[in-house]
């Protein structure tokens, strides 16, 4: 997957819905896609994971995280006359 041996965000974001926590966000910001940690909260309505990364077209390891992968589904579609829609 990652680089992570124990993925300490996860950890971290279980350890404050435990202590009462009711939503976490999580900002992962480095030069790699955290794919375990979308792969772990991915469909969660209690935290949301942001990932800021570089990708360039996939060939930057570990090759996931295109737009296509990392927005939410469930996001509306653009107005008709948008032709950019940047989530952040």
């Amino acid at each position: 997957m990652g680089f992570c041996l124990h993925n300490n965000a996860a950890i971290a974001a279980l350890a404050a819905q435990g202590a009462g926590a009711k939503k976490v966000l999580i900002v992962d910001w480095d030069v790699h896609h955290g794919n375990g940690t979308q792969e772990i909260f991915d469909g969660s309505k209690s935290v949301l994971y942001v990932s800021l990364h570089r990708h360039e077209g996939g060939k930057f390891y570990p090759g996931t995280g295109a737009a296509h992968e990392v927005v939410d589904s469930s996001l509306p579609p653009p107005p008709p006359k948008v032709k950019h829609m940047f989530v952040i």
